[in-house]
């Protein structure tokens, strides 16, 4: 997602991202369902004891959907990234929908 991701690299299960901040993460796939629009991952680091997270689409009409998107972390104390992370993804996410709608290029 330009803006945010500026980097992924693929190796099994496990994706390396690269984020616009500089930070990296280790996102291992634990379940991806396409029928149910469903992704789950866990990033593992020497900053979390615990994360995971899952991101699902839902339709709503013909030309609309809700992403939900959740993650559990810990310690506590991380939280507030983690969720201004996610804030800029899912600005970046509209920011893509938007460009694809208007049928520009999204990369």
């Amino acid at each position: 997602m330009p803006g945010f991701v500026t980097d992924t690299q693929l190796d099994g299960d496990v994706r390396t991202v690269t984020f616009s901040n500089g930070s990296v993460a280790r996102e291992t796939l634990v379940d991806c369902d396409d029928k149910r629009r469903r992704l789950v991952y866990a990033i593992t680091s020497e900053r979390l004891k615990q994360h995971s997270a899952s991101v699902q689409v839902y339709a709503e009409g013909n030309a609309r959907c809700r992403v939900v998107w959740i993650a559990d972390v810990l310690p506590h104390e991380i939280a507030p990234y983690m969720s201004a992370q996610m804030d800029l993804g899912a600005a970046a996410m509209q920011a893509a929908q938007a460009r694809s709608a208007r049928g520009e290029d999204a990369a």
